[in-house]
């Protein structure tokens, strides 16, 4: 079975306003561990973080 975690979508400008420039988006620790204990069990696991890759809901949807 094929598995994808997903980080939704977040704007910056919304999350940090004038500060976005000194905001650092750091991936999902949490995914990672989830998606480790997954292959561990044998799942075929992919993570793909639009928040850190900061890809809109067009291109998740694409």
């Amino acid at each position: 079975m094929n598995i994808l975690l997903l980080m939704p979508p977040a704007n910056l400008d919304r999350s940090y306003g004038h500060l976005k420039d000194f905001s650092n988006p750091q991936p999902s620790i949490g995914l990672a561990y989830i998606a480790a204990v997954l292959r561990e069990n044998g799942f075929a696991v992919s993570i793909l973080d639009a928040y850190v890759n900061q890809l809109g809901l067009e291109d998740i949807l694409t």
